[in-house]
């Protein structure tokens, strides 16, 4: 199988020795997210709207690889407090 390197600049550029994702035949593994804005760079400012943007970004990365957030099978999202947890947990129910 073909591995294809996955790029957008609809979402943060990769910092370091990564790439937003990879694509190996049909499936796409992507790197973690945050909620940077990827034209301004800055964090969103609350944990709703940085969840939202991450969201968009990762988003973005699947759809410039052919894939979309109805095809993801797993994902995991890390808090850094459990204070977070109850507004966070809204926005994905």
């Amino acid at each position: 199988m073909t591995k294809q390197i996955i790029h957008t600049s609809n979402a943060p550029a990769a910092i370091g020795p990564y790439s937003q994702a990879v694509k190996v035949g049909n499936m796409v593994f992507t790197s973690g997210q945050l909620g940077l804005d990827p034209v301004t760079g800055e964090l969103a400012s609350g944990i709703e709207a940085q969840t939202h943007q991450a969201f968009k970004n990762l988003e973005a990365i699947l759809k410039a690889a052919g894939a979309s957030l109805g095809g993801v099978v797993t994902f995991a999202l890390l808090l850094i407090g459990l204070a977070d947890f109850a507004a966070v947990a809204a926005l994905l129910s």
